[in-house]
C-alpha cells in the first residue's frame, strides 16, 4: 500500500464505521439479504485493509475522531478505547446519549 500512515488509518476508521453501522441495521433487519451481503463484502474489504495496514504499520496507534485505535498483538484486530451509546429519536434519527471509555 503506497499511501501515508494517516490516510491508511482514516480508511480503516471509515471501514470500521461502515461495519458498525451495518451491524446496527442488521440488528433491526436480520432477514435483509442485501444488507447481509453488503456486510460480508464490507467485512472482506475491512479484513484486507487491516492486513495491509498491519503489514506496513505493525506498531501504529492512532487518535481519530472516533477515539483511540490500536492493534491487538494477538490477532491484529483494531482495538478502541471508546464506545458511543446512541438512542433513536421520534423522527428516526440517532443522537449521542453517552460515551464510555475503557481505561
Amino acid at each position: 500500500m503506497n499511501v501515508n500512515k494517516e490516510t491508511m488509518l482514516r480508511r480503516l476508521q471509515a471501514a470500521d464505521f461502515v461495519l458498525h453501522e451495518t451491524v446496527l441495521y442488521l440488528d433491526g433487519h436480520p432477514t435483509n439479504q442485501k444488507a447481509l451481503e453488503f456486510f460480508r463484502k464490507a467485512k472482506a474489504a475491512y479484513d484486507e485493509l487491516l492486513a495491509a495496514i498491519k503489514a506496513a504499520l505493525w506498531d501504529v496507534e492512532h487518535d481519530g475522531v472516533s477515539g483511540h485505535i490500536a492493534f491487538d498483538d494477538e490477532n491484529g484486530d483494531a482495538v478502541r478505547d471508546t464506545a458511543y451509546i446512541k438512542h433513536s429519536t421520534n423522527d428516526g434519527a440517532w443522537e449521542l446519549e453517552t460515551q464510555q471509555t475503557v481505561q
